[in-house]
């Protein structure tokens, strides 16, 4: 939903969008697919933003991926957004874009891991934002699930767990990622130290 909401802010809520999403039938590809849909639902239904490509990716492949963009540049027409369920699908989204001269042609690009090339890229403007999911609060909440599934305890009966999760650019790498040690200042030489 960050995704989507950053791109909606991005693009004034206009304009053609591909969705790369990860391997079909996994849990968490679906669940992050649906965030997108849910997000987009009141532009899509006013004709605002058309979805020119939605595919899924065997493996979160970053090649896939690429070829995806390929082929949604290929079709024609501008793009506007590129949603991607992960960091390595935008990488993917990243080199298309670059290959076909569009790097710094305004394509809003997300991508969600915080992964080092990906935040790399953001710091260079050649991808517009990064979500963090920061394993050490997600690591703490599954071991807290399982102990008290372990002690017969349903908690509050719930089938999934929420975890915050963040909206990474330029200024929010080195409070956010650098200083807590998430990633080290050589991962990312692009980001302000």
């Amino acid at each position: 939903m960050l995704q989507a909401e950053a791109a909606i802010a991005a693009t004034g809520g206009k304009g053609r969008f591909v969705i790369l999403s990860g391997q079909a039938g996994h849990s968490v590809a679906t669940e992050i697919t649906r965030g997108y849909d849910e997000t987009l639902r009141p532009y899509l239904e006013r004709g605002d933003i058309e979805i020119v490509m939605r595919q899924s990716h065997s493996a979160w492949s970053p090649e896939q991926a690429l070829r995806t963009v390929e082929d949604a540049l290929a079709r024609g027409g501008k793009l506007d957004a590129i949603l991607a369920n992960n960091s390595g699908m935008a990488r993917g989204a990243v080199q298309a874009l670059a290959a076909a001269g569009l790097g710094s042609a305004g394509v809003f690009v997300a991508g969600a891991d915080a992964d080092a090339a990906n935040v790399d890229f953001v710091c260079q403007g050649k991808q517009t934002i990064e979500v963090l999911k920061d394993i050490q609060p997600l690591a703490e909440t599954a071991a807290e699930v399982a102990a008290r599934l372990l002690r017969g305890d349903p908690g509050d009966g719930h089938r999934t767990a929420a975890v915050p999760v963040e909206v990474i650019r330029p200024a929010d790498v080195k409070p956010r990622l650098i200083d807590s040690g998430f990633l080290s200042a050589s991962e990312v030489p692009s980001c302000p130290k």
